[in-house]
């Protein structure tokens, strides 16, 4: 509820390149609905398949060297549709939630901060990924917590206008499945 109707214009270029302008929200609601491709590129789709197939030591190990090499320079919050909160917790040094300084530990607590943070509301854009100066596939995370939500609670961020965040919800047919 940041973005107010009236205040927006919303421009779309068609598959075929030409240019659109929708006149509300549910004009884009529509749009988006009839023309559903969330596919994800043929290398990311590749990654996340070699991810699923990793033991959880594997993937902790692939995780923990890539996010090593995070600068914070925080072009993935910047780039992201999703975030959009006036301060990010990791601006707050009072309490300090998230470490400032580049080291294995900090870098860990701000991507998956992050991750959770966009979960139920990330649209797959890949923007993220893409503005990484580092190559590192941070989207990735995105998708994995997307692809598992959708699974569990059968949403899709960014196909309706009615959706609420799928992990700030609570209904009592939830599966409990997570709880050993």
């Amino acid at each position: 509820n940041q973005i107010q109707e009236n205040n927006l214009i919303v421009l779309g270029i068609t598959k075929n390149g030409e240019l659109i302008q929708f006149s509300d929200f549910q004009a884009i609601e529509k749009y988006v609905n009839e023309n559903k491709s969330q596919e994800y590129a043929p290398e990311d789709r590749e990654l996340l398949e070699k991810l699923e197939k990793m033991t959880l030591q594997e993937r902790w190990d692939f995780w923990q060297h890539e996010l090593s090499r995070c600068i914070k320079c925080y072009a993935c919050r910047a780039a992201c549709p999703m975030c959009y909160c006036s301060r990010c917790t990791v601006d707050c040094n009072q309490p300090q939630w998230i470490p400032v300084g580049t080291h294995s530990l900090g870098n860990l607590d701000w991507h998956i901060t992050r991750a959770m943070h966009v979960a139920g509301r990330c649209v797959t854009c890949s923007q993220c990924g893409e503005a990484c100066p580092l190559d590192i596939p941070v989207h990735l995370l995105n998708f994995k917590i997307a692809e598992d939500i959708y699974k569990m609670f059968g949403s899709k961020a960014g196909f309706t206008l009615r959706q609420e965040s799928s992990l700030s919800n609570y209904n009592i047919k939830d599966k409990e499945n997570f709880i050993i």
